[in-house]
């Protein structure tokens, strides 16, 4: 049977852990978007500005996702600071969560947050950048090799 001790142990091993994959989705997002728009390939000169502009949306969500992270942290910090000025000013050993508190709702809220926004971005992501990848593959295996054009110009006789 597990303890109210193990659980929580638990719910804090794991929201680290989200925490930690969310920010490394979005720094992946970041490296990729960065690498397709000033990346040297043929796959990234052909990247037409209607794309550049979907890329960018998503780059400036991962950023926002990196943003809410902080701002969880932050308020997480100010709600726990406020406690323990609550318990020295009154002299506590024990002091319990105020959950209508605004600073521990917000502290709840950038965290799911930053979940659901780090989901979007990154199906968003998917959306854009398939098709491009799917329809520049077709366009290279399809396109004529670099001789064809001599092959298939006129000889002018």
């Amino acid at each position: 049977m597990a303890k109210k001790e193990d659980i929580l142990k638990e719910i804090d091993f794991h929201s680290e852990k989200i925490s930690t994959q969310v920010r490394t989705v979005a720094f992946g997002l970041l490296i990729t978007i960065w690498g397709f728009l000033i990346g040297q390939s043929k796959t990234t000169f052909t990247i037409d500005t209607s794309l550049k502009k979907y890329l960018l949306w998503v780059g400036f969500f991962a950023l926002c996702v990196l943003f809410l992270d902080f701002l969880q942290y932050l308020f997480g910090y100010l709600n726990n600071n406020a406690l323990m000025h609550k318990m020295e000013k009154e002299n506590l050993e024990k002091i319990g969560y105020n959950y209508k508190d605004l600073r521990y709702l917000l502290q709840k809220l950038f965290f799911g947050g930053k979940i659901i926004l780090i989901i979007v971005s990154f199906l968003f992501h998917l959306i854009v950048i398939i098709p491009y990848l799917t329809k520049e593959k077709k366009a290279i295996n399809q396109s004529p090799g670099p001789n064809s054009a001599a092959k298939a110009a006129p000889s002018g006789r």
